[in-house]
C-alpha cells in the first residue's frame, strides 16, 4: 500500500477542485480559474528553521478570474495527532510567500482516528498582553465530520475521504460498501465523466482506510451480493483492477 501522504498527493492531482469544492464555500470557488492550476516546486529558502523540513507537502498555483496574481495552495497532510503542524504551517507560509510572493491559502489536512476533539486552527504569538501575530489556516479536521453528512453528496472526493471520517467500529463494512455504492453511482453520473486515475485514487484510499477484518470482510461479502447488478459489476471492477 502506498504511504499517506503518497495517497494524498495523488487524490490532490487528480481531484483538486474536487476537494475545495467539498470544503470551501461557492462564493470561494467562484472566484478560481478551474483550467489553470499547476503544481510548483515545494521547496523552502535554505534560511528556515533547521528543524523543520525544507519541503512542503504540496503547492498548486491557480489563476483567479478577476485579478491578475494567482493564488497559491499549500496544502500539508497529517497523519498522526500530538505533532507541532500548526507551528509549521507557519513555517511555511512564512518561506513560501518570502520565495513566491503571491497571496497563500494555507490548508492542513488532519487524519487521525483519534483524538476526536477539535485541534488547533491557527497560531497565536504574544508578547506579555501584546498580541504580536495572528496567523490562521484552513484546518480540514476528518474525524470530526460524521460520515452520513456526505454520503449523497456528488463530488467524488467524498467516498475517498469518507473511511477517515467519523463512525463506530460496528459501522466499517457500512463505511466501505456505502463509499463504494457512491464511487459507482457518481463516476456513472459524473459530468464530465471521472477518469480512470480518478476513479483509481478513491478506489485506493477506499481501500486503504476502510481495511476489514476477515469477519468483516464475510459480512461485507453478503452485503454486496443484494446490490444491484451493474452496482455489484462496477465494484468487482474496483477491487480486481
Amino acid at each position: 500500500m502506498q504511504n499517506h501522504n503518497e495517497l494524498f498527493i495523488e487524490l490532490i492531482d487528480e481531484l483538486f477542485f474536487e476537494l475545495l469544492d467539498l470544503f470551501f464555500p461557492p462564493y470561494f470557488m467562484q472566484g478560481l480559474d478551474r483550467s489553470s492550476h499547476v503544481e510548483v516546486d515545494n521547496k523552502l529558502p535554505p534560511e528556515l528553521d533547521p528543524g523543520v523540513s525544507d519541503r512542503v507537502d504540496i503547492v498548486l498555483k491557480v489563476n483567479r478570474l478577476a485579478r491578475r496574481k494567482p493564488l497559491l495552495f499549500h496544502i500539508e497532510m497529517e497523519p498522526n495527532s500530538g505533532t507541532a503542524y500548526a507551528d509549521r504551517m507557519l513555517y511555511y507560509y512564512t518561506g513560501l510567500s518570502d520565495r513566491y510572493k503571491l497571496e497563500i491559502v494555507p490548508i492542513a489536512i488532519l487524519a487521525f482516528r483519534t483524538p476526536r476533539k477539535p485541534q488547533q486552527s491557527s497560531v497565536v504569538k504574544k508578547f506579555g498582553e501584546l498580541e504580536i501575530l495572528h496567523f490562521g489556516f484552513k484546518l480540514i479536521q476528518l474525524n470530526m465530520f460524521d460520515w452520513r453528512d456526505f454520503l449523497y453528496i456528488q463530488n467524488p472526493v467524498a467516498p475517498a475521504l469518507m473511511p477517515l471520517m467519523d463512525y463506530k467500529p460496528r459501522e466499517r463494512v457500512e463505511v466501505r460498501l456505502n463509499s463504494l455504492i457512491r464511487l459507482a453511482e457518481i463516476a456513472e453520473l459524473a459530468e464530465p465523466q471521472l477518469t480512470a486515475a480518478q476513479i483509481s485514487i478513491v478506489w485506493k484510499m477506499i481501500d486503504a482506510y476502510a481495511g476489514l477484518t476477515k469477519s468483516e470482510a464475510h459480512r461485507f461479502n453478503e452485503e454486496l451480493a443484494k446490490l444491484k447488478p451493474e452496482i455489484r459489476s462496477a465494484i468487482a471492477t474496483y477491487i480486481t483492477s
